[in-house]
């Protein structure tokens, strides 16, 4: 058979949301050799990923290539791992190439206020629930802010931050609560 080569040697895929799917990353498996590779098949590990695309089952003639399509889909918070097989006639056969990515989810922040409207010189609190994507109970802190000013910075208890203030101006505000995650 066919001398064969993978490039990349591995798929590393940037972090991508639980319940979606990446975009496809390319492998292609070269043949270095002077006869002709057959490809009986190409299969991935890995609940996570699925070949989009797969252009080697023609085999690969010598000095040229083929390419697989791998897409990254995770069921679970983070790090997903799997393995790329080209079951071949090559003699380095079956070529294995690691595959991996990390999960991620985001958060839905809602934001409240005591008093709406308020009068000018009255005390506000205002009040962030963070809900998690998937399960467990943010922790970290939420960010208040009146436009671009930051009002302040409440650490979360049970999924939720108050900030109380007395100095806001009088007229309209455009008032909003920033979680930027925890691990």
């Amino acid at each position: 058979g066919g001398t064969a080569q993978v490039k990349p040697p591995n798929l590393n895929f940037p972090n991508q949301l639980v319940g979606t799917t990446s975009s496809p990353l390319r492998d292609s498996l070269f043949n270095l050799g002077s006869a002709q590779i057959d490809v009986s098949s190409v299969e991935i590990t890995g609940d996570d990923f699925q070949i989009q695309t797969n252009y080697c089952l023609k085999g690969v003639k010598p000095g040229t290539h083929c390419d697989v399509y791998v897409t990254f889909s995770p069921t679970a918070v983070g790090t997903r791992t799997g393995t790329l097989s080209y079951n071949d006639s090559a003699s380095e056969s079956p070529q294995t190439v690691p595959v991996s990515g990390v999960g991620t989810t985001t958060t839905t922040t809602a934001l409240s206020s005591s008093l709406n409207p308020s009068f000018y010189g009255q005390c506000v609190t205002l009040t962030a629930a963070v809900t998690p994507a998937v399960s467990g109970t943010p922790t970290g802190n939420v960010l208040f802010y009146d436009g671009t000013t930051k009002l302040g910075s409440i650490a979360l208890s049970n999924g939720a931050a108050g900030f109380t203030t007395c100095d806001l101006t009088g007229g309209s505000h455009s008032l909003t609560a920033s979680y930027p995650g925890n691990s």
